[in-house]
């Protein structure tokens, strides 16, 4: 966009009056270009979301925010439109009138910028690849809101956002977490500075490890450290993978001469073959030949998550 000298305020009125009666008859508008207007509602859509605003404007005091915190909010919507009055105010040389055909192009800008809201995130995890990025595109299109509501969020200031990069963010609307609302921005701004925006009133949000975090390991909280050990096969009532109710806080040989917590695979698995509560209700030994499989199954450690519901009181 040209940076050109500004027309007067009756020069604005005259040039999108000829660009509408032209446009009316398919003719091309000889002042008002179309990238221009995009790129006016592009600027607009993003100040939604915050962004180019210096960060002192929406955290004002670093004490509102201490290391090892958690704040929502929500957007207060008067702040946003006078922000937007605002941003209107510089290629005005005076307010225009009520009912002017400048007043109608400003709202009908204003409008599209707040409805195109979710395409700025859009068009970022387009060009995302990998496991995490699918996930965050599926998401993007079950929270979709057929029109745009309020807008809230959260600050997260932890050491789980340095410890867990590529960390999954997921909304809800409800306490139960049943009906997910769309992520409108997200984004670190510094390595331990998590921001989160919602298209909707957010009332509880999961934070989870990237999904290809799952590996092999134990529970190292205890002495000895501990797994849930899980139905090595199907049978019965129960389903291989299944965790086993009254297993789930076995004790795991280690090396008692390392200081580095290694487990001893093969104790382990002898101790696994010979397990009877493993096998389906009912079975008998002798028991089936136990495989690697089997074994990795008992191993497998899933993805961690935490939840918060967000309190009306």
């Amino acid at each position: 966009m040209a940076f050109i000298k500004r027309p007067t305020h009756e020069q604005l009125k005259q040039q999108l009056k000829q660009g509408s009666a032209q446009q009316a008859v398919g003719a091309k508008a000889p002042y008002v270009e179309q990238d221009d207007t995009q790129t006016i509602e592009t600027w607009f859509t993003r100040l939604h979301l915050f962004y180019g605003i210096p960060f002192n404007y929406v955290v004002p005091d670093a004490r509102m925010l201490p290391i090892e915190s958690l704040r929502f909010f929500q957007v207060d919507n008067n702040w946003m439109e006078v922000l937007i009055d605002g941003a209107f105010s510089i290629g005005a040389s005076k307010a225009p009138d009520k009912d002017s055909l400048m007043q109608s192009n400003i709202m009908a800008v204003r409008h599209s910028a707040k409805q195109k809201r979710g395409s700025v995130r859009q068009l970022i995890l387009r060009k995302a690849k990998g496991p995490a990025a699918e996930k965050a595109k599926q998401q993007l299109v079950a929270g979709a809101a057929d029109a745009p509501g309020p807008v809230s969020g959260f600050f997260l200031r932890s050491m789980v956002v340095t410890g867990w990069p590529g960390m999954q963010v997921y909304g809800f609307s409800d306490s139960a977490g049943q009906n997910p609302i769309q992520i409108l921005r997200m984004e670190l701004l510094s390595p331990s500075l998590l921001f989160v925006l919602f298209d909707g009133m957010v009332a509880s949000v999961i934070l989870q490890e990237p999904s290809e975090g799952v590996h092999f390991g134990v529970t190292p909280d205890t002495t000895p450290p501990t797994t849930e050990l899980r139905y090595a096969a199907t049978g019965g009532d129960v389903t291989s993978g299944q965790i086993i109710p009254s297993q789930e806080t076995y004790p795991v040989p280690m090396r008692t001469t390392s200081t580095f917590n290694v487990l001893r695979a093969n104790t382990f698995a002898q101790q696994l073959i010979n397990q009877p509560t493993v096998w389906p209700p009912g079975t008998n030994p002798p028991y089936p030949a136990f495989t690697a499989a089997q074994f990795a199954l008992e191993m497998v450690q899933g993805v961690q998550e935490v939840s918060f519901n967000i309190s009306n009181s």
